[in-house]
């Protein structure tokens, strides 16, 4: 049987591609620094993906595996010797350590001969976005070692998934990847998307960062400042709910101005509705984790209003959620010794001059006085 080496059996690893590589006839080779985890998935040789929403719920048993553990090095590259591809959901910021430590390890011994594999190794990056200066790095790292039998393949990965335990992961109905940079010969898999016109990749990730992922920060950072625990509480609060309408005008606004292209009214509906799943559980603290990578000079909520400035549109939305963010617990008291200005300029890049930041300055002033309510 073919096999996928699958580095990461978290949510996404677990809660989308696992399903993914069962369904088109491959077994799954999880490798994890997680020894717990990969000890009880192999004892278990199961888990359940329990797919809900608010009418109905599916549950799938994913047993088409096994486990490695990441520092098992050998027995890794063994599966890389064997498998069809490889793909990576470990999160953004270990992605390119663990191609450092390990992955390109495997590749330089198939490069000197140790490793027979495939003629091309196509190397799936499940990290939304990750094909910009990071993505760089791993090319120009591998590429270093001599040879050129692999190729990565920027993805767009959608599926909200909160966090599972070994014996199940629930998550949403709703499952889809898109591949850009694949090779014509890359094999076709249910719920995945070829994007072949590269012209178009652009559009559909910044469709997915800012309007899904920056709405979905925004419900969370506004929900948390308001008391709510649920993602679907926030959205049935109505100041928020004119708060996520206006940030989506605006940055479609932008996105097609900036793309040529028409307003994908579908689109939003659709995630409007997936946003109301209640049965998904999914909470504003989780979604609202590491606030200091989300309001990044290179994240949704800052890149979405720096667009928005370049296309001619006031972020007022867009800057109100930054400023909601502010109040995250692990965020505020550096803003209350320093200020909001240092904030900015320490987790956003944005220099105290920048139309952004004037931006945001306002829209923090409107919500002082939200900041006596405790999370």
């Amino acid at each position: 049987m073919p096999s996928v080496v699958q580095f990461g059996a978290g949510a996404i690893g677990r809660g989308l591609l696992g399903q993914l590589w069962q369904e088109a006839g491959y077994e799954t080779v999880f490798v994890d620094t997680d020894a717990a985890l990969v000890d009880a998935l192999n004892a278990q040789k199961s888990y359940s993906l329990r797919l809900v929403d608010n009418e109905s719920e599916q549950t799938l048993t994913i047993n088409n595996f096994h486990a490695l553990h990441a520092r098992d090095t050998q027995a890794v590259f063994e599966a890389l010797r064997t498998c069809e591809f490889a793909a990576i959901a470990v999160g953004r910021s270990q992605v390119v350590p663990l191609i450092q430590s390990l992955l390109a390890l495997g590749l330089k011994k198939r490069l000197k001969g140790q490793l027979q594999t495939p003629r091309f190794l196509p190397i799936l990056l499940c990290e939304n976005g990750l094909w910009d200066k990071e993505s760089a790095k791993l090319t120009s790292m591998v590429h270093e070692l001599g040879g050129r039998r692999y190729y990565f393949v920027s993805t767009i990965v959608d599926r909200m998934v909160p966090p599972p335990t070994p014996e199940q992961v629930i998550a949403e109905p709703f499952g889809k990847l898109s591949l850009s940079w694949a090779r014509p010969d890359f094999p076709q898999l249910p719920h995945t998307e070829h994007v072949l016109d590269w012209r178009t990749w652009p559009s559909l990730l910044n469709r997915k960062l800012y309007l899904h992922n920056g709405a979905h920060a925004l419900l969370a950072f506004h929900g948390l400042l308001q008391g709510h625990t649920f993602i679907w509480q926030a959205l049935e609060d109505p100041a928020i709910r004119s708060e996520l309408e206006q940030f989506w005008d605006e940055v479609t606004a932008a996105l097609c101005q900036q793309h040529k292209q028409q307003r994908d009214v579908a689109y939003e509906t659709s995630l409007f509705t997936r946003l109301q799943n209640r049965a998904l559980g999914d909470t504003c603290i989780r979604v609202a984790r590491d606030p200091k990578r989300k309001i990044g000079g290179k994240e949704r909520l800052i890149k979405a209003g720096k667009m928005c400035l370049s296309q001619g549109i006031c972020p007022e939305a867009t800057s109100r959620a930054v400023a909601a963010a502010l109040h995250h617990p692990d965020l505020r008291l550096f803003v209350s010794e320093f200020g909001i200005e240092r904030a900015l300029q320490q987790f956003s890049d944005l220099p105290p001059h920048h139309d952004l930041t004037k931006q945001i300055l306002l829209a923090a002033e409107a919500l002082l006085p939200a900041s006596a309510v405790p999370y």
